[in-house]
């Protein structure tokens, strides 16, 4: 994905690394860019695979594959989420709450809390 402001390229786990909010009924993080610094923000979606793909006597669950979509915010009329690049990831796992977000890619895992009672 790609810095929106200096379009510098950066990996998922950069960016997973260096998120510090997390809004949770929008399924927003926020991350600061390592090169220049700027705010970016990013939409989690979480799709499950159709159920026929489950192999029998494996998981209970579908496998599942992600959507992360990296933008900025347009407050007018409200806080809004603006996409400018979308990838579907294979593997992201998401489960969260009002108090955070656990994320799962791979064998790597990152926790980022909750804002509380305000939009960006």
């Amino acid at each position: 994905m790609k810095c929106i402001r200096c379009h510098q390229d950066i990996e998922f786990t950069t960016i997973f690394d260096r998120s510090d909010a997390y809004w949770p009924y929008h399924n927003w993080i926020a991350f600061g860019c390592p090169f220049c610094k700027s705010d970016n923000y990013v939409l989690l979606e979480e799709k499950t695979l159709p159920k026929r793909l489950i192999i029998p006597g494996e998981n209970s669950t579908a496998p599942s594959a992600g959507v992360i979509s990296i933008g900025y915010l347009d407050a007018f009329p409200e806080p809004t989420f603006v996409s400018v690049e979308t990838m579907e990831v294979a593997g992201l796992v998401l489960n969260g709450d009002e108090e955070k977000v656990e994320i799962r890619l791979g064998s790597r895992r990152w926790v980022i809390k909750a804002k509380k009672r305000q939009s960006p």
